[in-house]
């Protein structure tokens, strides 16, 4: 069985697995929030040129099986520099998801000044609009349209790149994970991304005939994007300098593969 396995050529496994696709395709995770929803503007493309302004998602890990006992990372990733920040929920409530926006404005090297999100409840509600716009100066507030992912294609792309090549489909529902996940996204991982692993950037899309040209530009890193930007401070940028220069991006790795591993084994083990 194992050497036929292997002697299988991909159009055959896609074939046989088909069914299994059908089956377990992924579920729509988003619930419409229908409060404010008419008060927050659209917004279909970015035109800022500054950091500070968040693309805001949650990814479910839910394991194939929405039932809300499940945990969620909640995903941020700045326009400009795509700095990246992930945070580990217990729930989708509206304290946990305005807890955890707190906590990742509190870490970013720069102001924030806007934020985008999908029209999922945990976002479109009053806490969070009140805490975005009652504040002097506001933050912008924008939503993507319903059913529209495009509109939010730097958020969905972080979502596998950052949180599903790292963290799997595998559902994570054990009380004690929530205390471990979060000093992986704020430690390890949040170093080892922001500062080591480079990124592209889309700079243009241009019609040619009838196919659309994309012109990217040249492999930063998201640590390099924020160092360039003239609204950074000096301060900040001696201390993310500082920073980087006593880390070592395998060590991080290893750090990272470890804490996983006893994730992972907190993940499996049987409730009390």
């Amino acid at each position: 069985m194992r050497q036929a396995l292997l002697s299988a050529s991909r159009a055959t496994l896609d074939r046989r697995l088909q069914p299994a696709r059908v089956t377990h395709r992924r579920r729509a995770t988003t619930r419409p929030g229908t409060l404010l929803r008419q008060q927050i503007p659209l917004r279909t493309e970015w035109t800022e040129n500054r950091p500070g302004f968040l693309e805001l998602d949650t990814v479910a890990l839910c394991g194939g099986s929405l039932d809300e006992r499940h945990g969620w990372l909640f995903d941020a990733v700045d326009i400009h520099t795509t700095w990246n920040e992930m945070r580990a929920l217990p729930n989708r409530s509206e304290a946990a998801v305005g807890g955890q926006i707190r906590d990742v404005e509190a870490h970013l090297p720069f102001p924030l000044l806007g934020v985008d999100s999908d029209n999922g409840g945990e976002f479109i509600n009053h806490h969070l609009v009140t805490h975005l716009t009652g504040r002097r100066p506001p933050v912008a507030f924008t939503r993507s349209r319903p059913h529209r992912k495009n509109d939010q294609a730097p958020i969905e792309q972080k979502n596998y790149t950052q949180v599903r090549l790292w963290f799997g489909y595998e559902r994570y529902d054990h009380p004690a994970v929530w205390p471990l996940l979060n000093p992986l996204c704020r430690g390890a991982w949040n170093q080892l991304l922001n500062f080591f692993l480079p990124t592209m950037k889309l700079e243009q899309k241009q019609q040619v005939g009838s196919q659309r040209v994309r012109r990217y530009g040249p492999a930063q890193t998201p640590l390099e994007r924020v160092l360039a930007c003239a609204e950074v401070s000096s301060a900040t940028k001696a201390r993310l300098r500082a920073a980087k220069a006593a880390l070592n991006p395998f060590a991080l790795r290893r750090e990272g593969d470890r804490q996983l591993k006893v994730i992972d084994a907190q993940r499996c083990r049987p409730a009390a």
